[in-house]
């Protein structure tokens, strides 16, 4: 996993000149989008008072979310350049 840095998103900018759209996501916001996979709910769940709890989407305090966060955005990043045509 690599984050891009400030040098990196100046260089992107400079290469796609004037005119670009530029945006900004709150990742916290999009943590909840991604389901939690099947194989984990043994370990996304708690007890309280004899009821059992579960995670059924990504927890953003998880310690393996930002990873798998990541591979879910190279995915859609993927499809936009591939499959759509879209240069990212």
């Amino acid at each position: 996993m690599h984050y891009i840095t400030v040098d990196n998103a100046i260089s992107i900018i400079q290469k796609l000149c004037q005119g670009c759209f530029l945006f900004k996501l709150d990742i916290k916001s999009a943590f909840p989008l991604y389901p939690s996979p099947s194989v984990s709910l043994g370990t996304l769940r708690h007890e309280m008072e004899c009821l059992y709890y579960f995670h059924t989407v990504l927890p953003f305090g998880l310690w393996s979310a930002p990873y798998i966060f990541d591979q879910f955005s190279c995915m859609i990043e993927w499809i936009i350049k591939a499959i759509l045509g879209i240069l990212v």
